[in-house]
């Protein structure tokens, strides 16, 4: 539910969302934004989404002493599980690389990151159609 705040002359929009969806949080930008959303008092669930290593992610966040519910969920096949009814979801997946192979891949020209990245970003569309409200 989004609502207009008036203070003084200036206006806020305040927007309540019940459960958020956040794809990528076992990252490096993911770990520290579930952190902050988890500390957001209009959420109720969050649910925490990665290829791999969202378990330890998850543990470690609903730790946190809010009441909003932390749920991990880890692979392609919990996608859907992890966007259903999600009112509001946040994408921060990519490709994870090390140096070594971004550099002999980028040379060999057998790697294309925006190939592989905007495949995922496909996938991800795609469930959330079928699945988001």
């Amino acid at each position: 539910m989004i609502r207009p705040l008036v203070a003084g002359r200036r206006t806020a929009v305040s927007c309540e969302a019940r459960k958020v969806a956040l794809l990528g949080a076992a990252g490096g930008i993911g770990q520290p934004l579930s952190l902050l959303l988890k500390m957001n008092k209009l959420i109720t669930d969050l649910a925490l989404y990665d290829i791999m290593g969202v378990a330890g992610v998850a543990a470690d966040i609903s730790h946190c002493n809010t009441s909003i519910r932390v749920a991990g969920f880890t692979g392609e096949a919990e996608l859907a599980t992890a966007l259903k009814g999600a009112e509001v979801g946040i994408s921060m997946q990519s490709i994870m690389q090390t140096m070594h192979s971004a550099y002999s891949h980028a040379y060999q020209g057998q790697y294309d990151s925006n190939k592989e990245d905007s495949s995922d970003v496909a996938e991800v569309v795609m469930c959330s159609m079928r699945t988001c409200p």
